[in-house]
């Protein structure tokens, strides 16, 4: 069991790169308000990664929409 956990960490790092770009990327689409972007693919990745990865993905996830939010209203405030 614990060596199917340390084989997956790889790609849950890789999955956390994407999902980073991916965010990036979504957000050059907001043209009304900074964090509010009309299409959110990232979603698509992190069900996609529940799907195939289970529950073990669910905490990284969970932390880099947490940090888009953070970095989405700061850009916001200071970006005008």
């Amino acid at each position: 069991m614990h060596s199917r956990r340390f084989s997956t960490l790889p790609a849950i790092g890789i999955l956390t790169v994407i999902y980073f770009i991916v965010g990036k990327l979504s957000l050059q689409l907001a043209f009304v308000h900074p964090s509010a972007s009309p299409v959110w693919p990232p979603a698509g990745i992190a069900l996609a990664a529940l799907v195939v990865f289970g529950y073990r993905t669910w905490s990284h996830l969970r932390s880099r929409a947490r940090r888009f939010q953070i970095r989405a209203r700061g850009d916001g405030e200071h970006g005008g």
